[in-house]
């Protein structure tokens, strides 16, 4: 899979991403920008199967588009619901490429007349595979209403949920939430500490399969009249960060002066520590 970090910093949004992209079950490069757009504005990170995580920002787009068409507004107080409204769509849109393959029908046909010409058994199949079916992707978008971050996780069974302090998707998600949670990574740090933990979980999480070792690393914040500020973190800005990487990251261990024996006591193993004599 892949690596994508959201981290707040004081009313900013830094979203830093690797570019190892999956083409399909068997394919992989590290050519795959993995930061997208929901109407050309909100930021959005992808991890998972390219095509499918493709869709799901389409699909975002889509519900965006047809809220504004009505002459409706978007904010804090909806913009979860459009998020989910857009994974169902996704998910049915998984379930039609399944029931296609399958049967050369719309999932919509697949539910009013499957039972009329499908055993009860191959319905059931059909129907269970659809249900473990997730959407091969997930998603982190960014939303800012009155100059306030709000950074959304979108998983890979369709599920949407606001996050506080940072938010870490793909096969490295587990080592770089580590790190962040080490480092105790809160919306108040200053953004220079902040943009050198989120670099530095990229680090750690590149000892994770599927994760690349190129990483962008982008900042963003809304200004007063309501415009998003774009920031990208240059080549220069990267090398310094990789050098205090060096002196404050993990190290191997050496010279260490402890005499662990003196602190080890033996037990019976018929009768381990907490147990009465």
């Amino acid at each position: 899979m892949t690596l994508c970090i959201a981290a707040e910093s004081r009313r900013k949004v830094i979203l830093g991403s690797d570019f190892r992209g999956e083409f399909g079950d068997y394919t992989s490069a590290e050519n795959q920008n993995k930061l997208e757009w929901v109407e050309n504005v909100w930021p959005i990170l992808i991890a998972g199967t390219v095509a499918r995580a493709h869709d799901l920002v389409a699909a975002i787009n889509w519900e965006f588009s047809s809220v504004r068409a009505k002459g409706e507004k978007i904010d804090d107080t909806n913009v979860a619901a459009l998020l989910r409204a857009a994974t169902r769509r996704m998910k049915y849109q998984v379930a039609d490429v399944i029931t296609g393959g399958e049967l050369g029908i719309s999932y919509g046909a697949f539910l009013k007349n499957g039972k009329a010409y499908l055993s009860e058994k191959a319905f059931d199949d059909i129907e269970s595979n659809i249900r473990s079916t997730d959407l091969s992707c997930e998603a982190i978008f960014t939303f800012f209403h009155d100059q306030r971050p709000y950074i959304y996780e979108i998983d890979g069974k369709g599920g949407v949920g606001l996050v506080d302090n940072f938010c870490c998707i793909g096969s490295g998600s587990w080592l770089a939430n580590a790190s962040l949670h080490f480092r105790e990574h809160e919306y108040d740090q200053t953004l220079r500490t902040s943009v050198y933990q989120v670099f530095e979980a990229h680090q750690l999480a590149t000892r994770a399969p599927g994760v690349g070792e190129k990483f962008a690393i982008s900042v963003f914040h809304q200004e007063r009249n309501g415009t998003i500020v774009w920031e990208r973190l240059e080549e220069a800005g990267a090398r310094s960060l990789a050098r205090s990487f060096t002196l404050l990251g993990p190290k191997k261990i050496r010279g260490l002066k402890l005499d662990i024996k003196k602190h080890l006591k033996e037990f019976n193993v018929d009768t381990p520590p907490g147990r009465d004599e």
